[in-house]
């Protein structure tokens, strides 16, 4: 919805007024929209839209000293991402009518030539014509909630958005205070790539006047820890981030939110020296170290391949031990790097049984799965008789 408010702030009647606004291509005007309401004492006067012009026009207006009239109507919005600048205009008289009035401020009771003092308005900027315009123009903003794996901030590459995020968008309104009578909320969902835009917003002045905010409870897979937004950083992110649209930065690509998940994975890559498939007591059977770990999410989409996979990698410590952590959750695959384990050994154990240095795993929200462990036994041997 937009709006044209046309006050006389002078201090004698506007006569024969003309309020006109030709919107720009980027909007399509619904002329059956279109509303007028006039205040103290103003005219309703005579409508003269055109559709295929993209014009609101109220002609025949008068209004008196401190009076308004308030056009509304709607309109498509049919370019997003841009700014979009928007004149409206108005014209007036002096004199009253067609012929002149004992009361007109000249006091003649019969309009001279046009362009005199006492000339009638005849939309040629003669003495009597007066002439109004005012411009505002509109903007757009965005821009990302991402998985931000590694909590640093900023999106990488290797890093996905996340989808299906429901984004509002309050404009705190002409008067640019937030929560007043005013404000306009706008709501929007994130697409499969984690973006979001929203277009068509009215600029203003001031340090802020947005605040757009994300609704936690549609963050999937328990990637609902804050780790980023535009007025936090990344201390003390919470999901929602005041701006500014103004005439020097009226399309911002800077409204990104990160978030990762509480959930983690590991545990144990061990020597099973009696091949029992169960750990037994360090100084028997100690943990491998050095030994290269893949895990693999299978995205928010739970298949593998689907696009959407993301893959971490670490390195099992002195003890054996490696783990991931800030998980969201879903399915996972852990895949023990061959290369990387002693030579001379044949695995004994991994979570499914498969015995083929992978094993899956299914994650719940914040859960630590301490369990996908991986056991090694040699196949060399020493000794002989004593």
């Amino acid at each position: 919805m937009y709006q044209v408010v046309a006050t006389n702030t002078g201090s004698v009647t506007a006569f024969d007024a003309i309020v006109s606004d030709i919107l720009p291509a980027a909007l399509d005007l619904n002329v059956a929209s279109i509303t007028i309401t006039p205040a103290g004492g103003a005219t309703s006067g005579t409508a003269n839209h055109n559709d295929a012009a993209n014009r609101v026009e109220f002609n025949s207006l008068t209004l008196p000293a401190a009076s308004s009239v308030t056009i509304t109507y709607q309109a498509a919005l049919l370019s997003t991402g841009v700014t979009i600048a928007n004149t409206a205009t108005a014209s007036y008289s002096s004199l009253p009518g067609a012929n002149g009035t004992l009361v007109n401020p000249t006091g003649s009771s019969t309009p001279g030539a046009s362009a005199t003092s006492t000339g009638e308005r005849n939309n040629a900027g003669g003495i009597n014509d007066y002439s109004a315009a005012a411009s505002a123009s509109l903007g757009s903003l965005g821009d990302k909630i991402w998985y931000d794996v590694n909590g640093d901030g900023a999106l990488a590459a290797s890093e996905v958005g996340i989808p299906g995020v429901a984004v509002s968008v309050r404009w705190f309104g002409p008067d640019g205070v937030e929560n007043t009578g005013d404000d306009s909320v706008i709501a929007t969902t994130a697409d499969s790539s984690g973006s979001y835009m929203v277009s068509g917003l009215p600029l203003g002045a001031g340090a802020v006047n947005y605040r757009v905010t994300v609704n936690p409870a549609t963050l999937p897979n328990g990637l609902t820890s804050a780790t980023y937004d535009l007025d936090n950083g990344t201390t003390g992110a919470n999901g929602n981030t005041v701006l500014a649209l103004t005439s020097g930065n009226a399309n911002p690509r800077n409204a990104d939110f990160g978030y990762r998940g509480a959930a983690s994975l590991g545990d144990l890559i061990w020597l099973d020296s009696d091949g029992n498939g169960g750990p037994g007591t360090t100084a028997l059977e100690p943990g491998l170290p050095g030994i290269g770990v893949t895990l693999i999410w299978f995205g928010f989409d739970g298949a593998v391949g689907g696009g959407d996979d993301l893959t971490f990698t670490t390195t099992t410590n002195a003890a054996g031990a490696y783990g991931f952590a800030n998980l969201p959750s879903g399915n996972f695959r852990v895949d023990v790097t061959p290369a990387t384990l002693p030579t001379n050994v044949l695995q004994t154990y991994d979570l499914d049984g498969t015995l083929n240095n992978s094993a899956p795993r299914t994650l719940a929200i914040a859960e630590a799965a301490t369990n996908v462990d991986f056991g090694y036994h040699g196949t060399a041997s020493v000794g002989d008789t004593v």
